[in-house]
C-alpha cells in the first residue's frame, strides 16, 4: 500500500475531523526540517544550506531551538557504565528510525493532535488495530513525535490563523489546477459529439442505435 493509500485509510477508519487533522500538518510541518537533516545524516548526502523561507522561519524558530538543546544535552552526558550506554544508543537509534519513517510520523502526529483537542479520544490499542501496527510501535511512535516536538503541542491563535490562511490557499491552489487540468483535457479530446442513426427495430418495437463515437470514448455494441 502506499504511503497516499494509507493515510486515506487512516483518516476514514479514525473518522479525523478536518481541525483534528489541520493541528497535526502543522505539528508535522513544524518538524519537518529536523526530520529532513536526520534523513540527510542517515543517507551521508552532504547538501549546501539554503535559506529557509519566511513561513518555515515563522512555524520552525522553536524545533530549531530545540534540536540545538538536544545537542547539548547530548554532548553533556554523564558518565554512565557501558552498558547504559550502549541501550541509550539503541533506545536513540530506535527512535530515530520511528522519526524518519513518514507513515508514523502521520499516524503519532494525528494521534497526539486529536488527544490534544478532544477530550474523549481513541486509547492507543484503538489505533492499532485502526493502523494494523503492534501496540508496541503505537507507543514508541507517539514517544518519538512527542520528544521531535520537544512536547510543545499549544498554537497560539495568531500562528494558527497564519497556518489556517497557507493551508486553505495551498488547497484551493491545488483544486484550480485540477480543475483547468480537467477542463484542458476535455477540450483536447478531439470530436467530441456523436451521432445516433437507428438501425433496426425489433418485435416489441424497440430502437436500437449505433453510435458513432470519436476515438477517446469506447464503443458499445448493441445486443440483439
Amino acid at each position: 500500500m502506499s504511503t497516499r493509500n494509507f493515510i486515506q485509510e487512516i483518516l476514514k477508519r479514525s473518522k479525523t475531523t478536518y481541525s483534528t487533522l489541520q493541528i497535526a500538518l502543522f505539528y508535522l510541518f513544524r518538524v519537518k526540517k529536523v526530520v529532513h537533516e536526520k534523513l540527510v545524516r542517515r543517507h551521508t548526502i552532504v547538501l549546501p544550506p539554503t535559506p529557509p523561507s519566511s513561513q518555515e522561519d515563522y512555524f520552525d524558530d522553536q524545533q530549531q531551538q530545540q534540536h540545538h538543546n538536544n545537542n547539548n544535552n547530548n554532548d553533556n552526558e554523564d558518565c554512565d557504565g557501558p552498558a547504559r550506554k550502549k541501550q541509550k544508543r539503541q533506545v536513540s537509534e530506535r527512535l530515530d528510525d520511528i522519526m524518519c519513517c513518514g507513515r508514523r510520523m502521520f499516524l503519532a502526529s494525528l494521534m497526539v493532535s486529536s488527544k490534544y483537542l478532544h477530550d474523549k479520544n481513541y486509547r492507543n490499542r484503538a489505533w492499532a488495530k485502526i493502523s494494523g501496527l503492534d501496540i508496541k510501535e503505537i507507543n514508541a511512535a507517539e514517544l518519538a513525535f512527542l520528544r521531535l516536538i520537544d512536547y510543545k503541542l499549544y498554537v497560539s491563535k495568531p500562528t494558527f490563523d497564519k497556518w489556517y490562511t497557507l493551508l486553505h490557499g495551498y488547497v484551493q491552489k491545488q483544486q484550480k489546477q485540477k480543475q483547468q487540468q480537467n477542463t484542458s483535457n476535455l477540450t483536447s479530446c478531439p470530436n467530441n459529439s456523436f451521432s445516433i442513426t437507428p438501425t433496426s427495430i425489433t418485435k416489441d418495437n424497440t430502437t436500437l442505435i449505433t453510435t458513432n463515437t470519436s476515438s477517446c470514448c469506447p464503443s458499445i455494441k448493441p445486443e440483439v
